[in-house]
């Protein structure tokens, strides 16, 4: 089962739309090039430079030797911080001695 598809704000700001999605691309997929950033945006690579390096200095990304970009310390805390909902699969089962691996349904 799919999410449904979101309508964007009524105010969309690309700059923004696009700094998120190179965040979200750099954190669930890894390395990428400046060159990489600006086909997936469709943008010219001058202006996802200017994106990459605006991340850059907020500590969303790195750029390594290679002149590549990943994943800075920000998104890698995020990476690492439980959300509320891992939090509550964390606790224990009140059915078994297991804790969020437990296979038992909850009782209806």
């Amino acid at each position: 089962m799919g999410k449904p598809l979101k309508n964007p704000p009524t105010y969309l700001i690309n700059s923004v739309d696009h700094a998120l999605r190179i965040a979200a691309m750099l954190q669930l997929e890894g390395e990428l090039t400046v060159s990489e950033v600006a086909e997936r945006l469709g943008v010219a690579r001058s202006t996802a430079h200017r994106l990459l390096a605006m991340l850059v200095y907020r500590d969303f990304a790195v750029q390594d030797e290679r002149r590549l970009y990943r994943a800075g310390p920000i998104l890698e805390l995020a990476a690492h911080s439980p959300s509320a909902a891992s939090r509550l699969r964390a606790r224990p089962c009140r059915t078994c001695t297991g804790w969020s691996a437990c296979s038992t349904s909850p009782p209806t």
